[in-house]
C-alpha cells in the first residue's frame, strides 16, 4: 500500500514538472477550452495532445500473459494505449529515443500465485532500474519509476532478468516520456 502511495506522488510529481516545462515551451490555444464546455472539467486525450504536442511519450501494456521468458528476454509489451508518435516498436520491445533529454520511465508487472519475477530497465546498454515482484498466496503487482537521462538514438526496453512464473497481461504496463530538452 506505500509503495502504491509513493508512486502515485512521484508520478504526480512527474506530470507536474512536464507541466510545468510545457507552459514555459508550448502555449495552448485557450478556444479549446471554452467555458461551459462539456469537456472544461475533463482533460481528455485531444486536450493532453494539444497541451503536450511535441512530448515524446508511450504507454503500452501486455494483453496476453508472457511465460517462459528466458534471462536477458526483452518484454514486449504488445498493446499501445498512447503512442502518438511510434516511439515504441511493439515486436522488438525497445523505445528508441528521438530527442536527447530527461525522460521518465515506469513499469508495473503482475505474477501469479506463488511465483516471482525480476526485471531491469536498460538505457542505451546500461541498467538503470530493477524491479523484482514475488507473489505469495495471490497475484502480486509491483511497479517502479526511474527518470534519466537519454541520448538521441539510445533504446530503452525492459526486460527479464529471473523468475520462475509468467508475466500476467492488463496490468503489466511500460510508460514514459521526456521531461526536458536537455
Amino acid at each position: 500500500m506505500k509503495s502504491s502511495v509513493l508512486l502515485s506522488v512521484v508520478l504526480l510529481v512527474a506530470f507536474l514538472v512536464t507541466v510545468s516545462e510545457c507552459q514555459k515551451d508550448e502555449e495552448p490555444e485557450v478556444g479549446d477550452l471554452e467555458a461551459g464546455s462539456s469537456e472544461t472539467n475533463v482533460l481528455s486525450k485531444r486536450h493532453i495532445f494539444h497541451l503536450f504536442p511535441k512530448r515524446q511519450s508511450f504507454y503500452v501494456r501486455l494483453s496476453r500473459p508472457q511465460t517462459n521468458l528466458g534471462k536477458n528476454d526483452i518484454i514486449c509489451f504488445d498493446n499501445v494505449v498512447s503512442d502518438r508518435q511510434h516511439l515504441y516498436n511493439t515486436r522488438t520491445g525497445k523505445f528508441v529515443c528521438p530527442r536527447s533529454g530527461h525522460y521518465v520511465f515506469t513499469w508495473t508487472l503482475m505474477t501469479h500465485h506463488k511465483r516471482w519475477v525480476v526485471s531491469d530497465l536498460v538505457v542505451g546498454g546500461e541498467v538503470k532500474g530493477k524491479l523484482t515482484v514475488d507473489s505469495d498466496e495471490h497475484y502480486e503487482s509491483g511497479s517502479t519509476t526511474v527518470v534519466v537521462y537519454v541520448r538521441r538514438g539510445a533504446t530503452v526496453y525492459v526486460r527479464n532478468i529471473g523468475g520462475d512464473g509468467k508475466i500476467e497481461a492488463e496490468v503489466s504496463s511500460f510508460a514514459g516520456w521526456r521531461l526536458s530538452k536537455k
